[in-house]
């Protein structure tokens, strides 16, 4: 199999995520690409995650899925660091331990990438799901460029490739323009959405909840790295006038929800998984 098409190795890092777990591993393990392994990261739950990824391992038989658990909370970056070590594959694949891959989500991204190697990696558009009020909203990215909405990413695996976790502050960000794209290589985005991101009712995505125990020290330190001036005016802007609050307004007039895509090709796929 692995003489036909690239080895591809899914990363998830879960932390107290029995509610979604099951689903999110669901899709991926319903993939169309079948050269794959799946390598899952327990970061010290204290509910039931780990009880459920031991059960979905004991009843798939069809693809390889390696389950870890850390005895202490990693954190999601030194927690894909830790797995990067472990991966077999020739791609690396990043998911989040709440949201859904559409089906052909992997295929496609390495069919691209096959064919222009002049990518460094391929992500996707997406849409987001508002777990609240079942709403759903598209999400589009540049085609190309130093940027990818970062669950969505597939890379070509390199020796040494790894997240900076002294970058606090969009170390995803980081990792994609300064470690990914430091020759100036650019990374793709296909213009589909392959990618479900589910914006919980808790509130409690991993991306929030690990900004919101930032300092101020912690963001100026990932504009050092990154030297990025005007990326830093324009955050001190929304800090400031309170831009992301605007933001967040605009963005709710966006929202459809399920009977307004009940005929898009790409949303029914998700659907049978938010409903399991």
């Amino acid at each position: 199999m692995r003489k036909k098409e690239p080895f591809v190795s899914v990363l998830i890092c879960c932390y107290n995520a029995e509610k979604f777990i099951a689903q999110t591993l669901k899709s991926i393990l319903d993939q169309n690409y079948r050269n794959m392994e799946v390598l899952i990261l327990d970061n010290s739950s204290d509910d039931d995650t780990l009880k459920i990824l031991r059960s979905n391992k004991r009843s798939n038989e069809k693809r390889q899925i390696r389950i870890f658990h850390s005895d202490k909370n990693l954190g999601p970056y030194k927690g894909l660091n830790f797995l990067l070590d472990k991966t077999e594959g020739d791609y690396i694949s990043i998911a989040d331990h709440d949201d859904i891959y559409h089906p052909d989500k992997i295929k496609k991204q390495i069919n691209f990438l096959l064919k222009n190697k002049k990518y460094v990696g391929c992500g996707t558009c997406a849409y987001k799901y508002f777990e609240k009020n079942k709403n759903f909203k598209y999400v589009k990215v540049s085609s190309k460029g130093f940027f990818s909405l970062h669950p969505s990413l597939i890379f070509k695996k390199s020796k040494g490739l790894k997240y900076e976790t002294n970058v606090r502050y969009k170390t995803d960000t980081f990792f994609m323009r300064y470690i990914l794209c430091k020759d100036k290589r650019l990374l793709f985005n296909i213009q589909e959405p392959l990618y479900l991101i589910r914006v919980r009712e808790d509130g409690n995505n991993l991306s929030s909840s690990w900004n919101r125990n930032l300092s101020f020290s912690d963001i100026m330190n990932y504009y050092d790295f990154a030297k990025d001036k005007n990326t830093l005016l324009k955050y001190l802007f929304k800090k400031i006038f309170k831009y992301n609050f605007i933001i967040k307004i605009l963005d709710s007039f966006g929202r459809k929800n399920l009977g307004y895509f009940e005929k898009d090709r790409f949303l029914v796929k998700y659907v049978k998984y938010l409903k399991n």
